[in-house]
Parts: C-alpha cells; sequence; structure tokens
C-alpha cells in the first residue's frame, strides 16, 4: 500500500502541470511528435536474484534469466516544447522460471530440488520524457511492480513436496530512449531495476520464512502511437 500511494502522490503533483494551456508554437515543436497514445509489444531479457530463508535456519538464492514478452500501453501528455510527461502500464505474456536446484543437505527434507516460477507481473508507471529532435526522445520510469512467486520444493520423505505462494510488490527504476520510425512507429530500448519489498510468509508445512527478490531487464519495443 506504501507504494500506492507514492505512485499516487507523484501522479497527482504531475497532473498540476497540465492546467496550462499551450502555445500554437509550442504544440508544432519537438515534443509534440511523441503525444499521445502508444501500445508496444516488448521483449525482456530479465535477470532475477532470490534469496529465501527460513528459521530453521535454512538459506537458499535462486538466479534466473529469462526472456520475457511483454505489453506496453502508454498516453503522453505534451508539458511545453521539449517535455513530456507520460502515464502508462505493462503486462508480461509468459511467466518466468529459475533453474531447478539440488537441495543441500542442511535442509531438512533433503535430498530433493527446488525451482521457483513468477507469473502475473504487472507495472503502473510514471514516464518523464525529453524530447531530442522531433523524432528522438528520453526518458525515466518510477514504476510500481506486482507479481506472484510460486516456489515448488520436491522433497524427500514428503508427499507432495512444499508449495510456497506469494505476492511481491516493489518499486521499478528505469531509464532509455525512443525513436520514431515513422510518424506513427516507433521502436524504444530500456534497462530497469525492481526491488521488491521482503515478503514474510508460512509454508505450507508451517514454517516461516521470507523472500527478497530483486530483477535487472533489458527491454526492446516496438509499437504504434495514436
Amino acid at each position: 500500500m506504501k507504494y500506492t500511494n507514492k505512485l499516487l502522490i507523484t501522479i497527482y503533483l504531475a497532473l498540476a502541470f497540465f492546467n496550462q494551456p499551450l502555445s500554437a508554437a509550442e504544440d508544432n515543436a519537438d515534443a509534440s511528435a511523441f503525444k499521445g497514445l502508444n501500445i508496444g509489444l516488448g521483449l525482456s531479457l530479465t535477470k532475477t536474484n532470490q534469496d529465501y530463508s527460513e528459521n530453521s535456519p535454512f538459506n537458499f538464492n535462486y538466479k534466473a534469466t529469462n526472456v520475457i514478452p511483454k505489453i506496453d500501453v502508454s498516453y503522453l501528455f505534451q508539458l511545453d516544447s521539449k517535455w513530456l510527461i507520460g502515464f502508462g502500464g505493462t503486462y508480461d505474456l509468459l511467466h518466468a522460471k529459475s533453474d531447478i536446484y539440488a537441495l543441500p543437505a542442511s535442509f531438512a527434507y533433503a535430498p530433493g530440488t527446488t525451482q521457483y516460477t513468477s507469473k502475473n507481473h504487472y507495472s503502473l508507471y510514471i514516464e518523464p520524457t525529453y524530447a531530442i529532435d522531433e523524432s528522438t526522445a528520453l526518458f525515466a520510469k518510477l514504476s510500481y511492480e506486482s507479481i506472484h512467486v510460486d516456489s515448488l520444493w520436491v522433497c524427500h520423505g514428503l508427499s507432495g513436496g512444499i508449495n510456497d505462494h506469494m505476492k511481491l510488490n516493489g518499486i521499478g527504476y528505469g531509464l532509455g530512449a525512443k525513436k520514431l520510425l515513422t510518424p506513427n512507429v516507433y521502436v524504444q530500448a530500456e534497462v530497469e531495476y525492481i526491488n521488491y519489498s521482503d515478503q514474510n510468509y508460512a509454508d505450507s508445512t508451517g514454517t516461516w520464512g521470507y523472500h527478497n527478490n530483486k530483477s535487472y531487464s533489458g527491454v526492446a519495443t516496438v509499437g504504434y502511437k495514436f
């Protein structure tokens, strides 16, 4: 909830800029080429680092690299001849999986294996954008992030294994560039870092623990501006 409140306050402050009308000269300037509705299809190369620990004590680190297609929808409002402010969201079209790891001997139910799957990842973001010229722009992103994580532990002597299910929320930070190939078709590239909040939970055996999740992504997108 605290991340949602911060994002809403940022959006409210940005909307205050829209009360000032644009002059005819500004409307024909560089930034006007980028304003409007944008719908894009992106491909994300994402590296995830997830730490798991419990009160056994037991610690484990998952690492994963996935290529994930995503949809990106935003609307950019022009502020002046160079600046725009955008609001949008993304949704991952595929699940992401870690490698399968062998459980260390220190784990109570070893031998066995474990793997996590992340799914239903979406973001809501604000995007300040600076137009370098009529076809090239730079942007930054501040986003609220949400993802569901499932961890499966296939364990010796435990029928059905152990399943952990949790929802993680966090904040994302991104930088990127956009290029208009035509007045309507664009490509963009960006890098993003997401820091999810630590999540305390009790798994299906009643054991308490927590997950700490961070991800790093490079995203290439092709889209259409209406």
